[in-house]
């Protein structure tokens, strides 16, 4: 336990009293940190057991400390944030008690005592290493990677319920995965949402609003990143060379059973036989 005084005397002030107080957090912050990196390396190398698990989730919070936490049902707010995101305000044993970032930015008194050693679908609290902002918001209209592009909508900015690691142990440091996204898909293929763990290109795209080309332009692609609407298309993209001659033929596509495409395009295919055109979509 770590005693702070909560008044400062004229000596402390003289020696620089600001300073002193900036190193001593900066060395608790050093300190919880090698705990963690502790926990970390005992977790992974006994093979992630569930006694470790529940070690690594016993965590030491401190006053200031960012959170993220599951409290009362009536003040949390799944489309706003603020509202399950917050700082500690004091620490009490096995219990801490947070003031939402909701209350901050309202200039209120609400706090929140949450236990520090339960887990899902009780109350709980795990550490917010995560950036203050998205890229988007509510309601903007992108593409997601589930393992081919599909087009979508955001429903909801952290949705911390929404993850598989709720299912398993709490995040515990920088390294551990939380949600960034929860979208719901233009098409229902046996899923209605996706989950975006980060918000960068490989995960959500924002859908494209301009487009360069048009429907009848001649274009020439690349037959090594554009997709066969048929076998036969397919085939001879792989055989072709990396640079192939087509026309657009539509923009924009957003069909179901599809992948997202930006453009769908038309080539001539060569035979001895006959002459014919295929389809291919690109991204």
């Amino acid at each position: 336990r770590i005693l702070v005084p909560t008044t400062m005397g004229k000596k402390s002030k003289k020696k620089g009293g600001a300073s002193n107080k900036a190193a001593r957090k900066e060395k608790l912050q050093e300190r919880r940190e090698q705990q963690l990196e502790q926990l970390d390396h005992q977790y992974y190398s006994d093979g992630g057991n569930n006694e470790l698990v529940d070690n690594r989730r016993d965590r030491e919070y401190f006053v200031g400390d960012r959170v993220w936490f599951k409290g009362d049902e009536s003040y949390y707010d799944m489309r706003n944030p603020n509202t399950y995101r917050g700082v500690v305000h004091a620490v009490d044993g096995d219990f801490v008690e947070i003031k939402p970032l909701q209350s901050l930015i309202d200039g209120g008194h609400y706090t929140e005592r949450i236990p520090t050693k339960t887990k899902p679908p009780d109350k709980y609290v795990f550490p917010d290493f995560c950036d203050m902002t998205l890229r988007f918001d509510i309601g903007d209209n992108v593409i997601c990677n589930v393992d081919d592009w599909v087009p979508a909508s955001v429903s909801y900015l952290w949705p911390i319920e929404e993850n598989d690691f709720l299912q398993g142990f709490l995040p515990a440091t920088a390294s551990d995965v939380v949600p960034h996204y929860e979208c719901k898909m233009l098409f229902d293929d046996g899923y209605s949402s996706v989950t975006a763990p980060h918000d960068d290109d490989d995960y959500i795209q924002r859908k494209p609003t301009s487009f360069r080309f048009k429907v009848g332009d001649s274009v020439t692609f690349n037959s090594m990143k554009a997709r066969g609407n048929t076998a036969a298309a397919a085939n001879h993209l792989r055989r072709n060379a990396e640079w192939s001659d087509g026309k657009i033929t539509s923009v924009d596509l957003c069909e179901e059973g599809l992948d997202y495409a930006v453009y769908e395009c038309s080539f001539k295919v060569y035979s001895s036989q006959t002459l014919r055109d295929h389809l291919f979509s690109i991204d």
